[in-house]
């Protein structure tokens, strides 16, 4: 079984605390609390193709405060993937998303050492303001590999999100886990997660 170090970025309350527990505890908790500095999980998920795999994931705060170059340098070291998410209902937090893809790509040099997926959270509410097309053309000229639609509310797509990418990491040869040289021959094919499955009519809310 292989391990690796994920982060959870994106701005306050997109809900990257829920993304966390909904993975390793499938539920969600209304009364869920900001996070100060970073939080840990610990998911063991079944990767597809490859057997169960362990992602060790660190939920960044979201505040400004938090958000500054050094820290998400500190919170980024090491980590083989990042799962950014956002607030589909929201344009800031959106437009947030892809800064922080553009800090990962440029500020990092980890255009090849890092997988990115890209998680459009609360699309159990109706009122997007990104919609699938966007996201989709985003997502190829950024180079994103794992992209689509999903709510922590409901479990939509989270799930499937995880487990492509735990797929895609366990392309990496053991030998060379921590090596960016073969980080960089992780297959890039993008994959959009279940775009037409339909979301729960009784999803009213997230």
């Amino acid at each position: 079984m292989r391990s690796f170090k994920v982060v959870l970025l994106g701005e306050f309350g997109v809900g990257k605390t829920s993304f966390g527990v909904r993975i390793t505890e499938d539920r969600f908790d209304d009364q869920t609390t900001a996070t100060l500095g970073v939080a840990h999980f610990r998911a063991t998920v079944d990767s597809l193709f490859d057997g169960r795999t362990v992602l060790e994931m660190w939920d960044t705060a979201g505040q400004e405060r938090y958000r500054s170059l050094e820290n998400m340098r500190l919170y980024v070291r090491d980590a083989k993937a990042a799962f950014v998410l956002f607030d589909v209902t929201s344009r800031y937090t959106y437009e947030s998303a892809v800064r922080i893809v553009e800090q990962l790509r440029s500020d990092f040099g980890a255009s090849k050492d890092i997988l990115v997926a890209l998680v459009a959270n609360k699309a159990d509410i109706e009122a997007k303001q990104v919609d699938a097309e966007e996201l989709a053309e985003y997502a190829k000229e950024a180079g994103i590999s794992v992209f689509g639609f999903a709510s922590c509310k409901t479990g939509f797509n989270v799930v499937d999100m995880v487990r492509h990418v735990a797929a895609k990491l366990n392309e990496l040869p053991p030998e060379n886990q921590d090596s960016a040289a073969a980080a960089a021959k992780i297959t890039m094919m993008p994959v959009q997660i279940n775009p037409h499955k339909k979301i729960p009519n009784n999803a009213c809310c997230s």
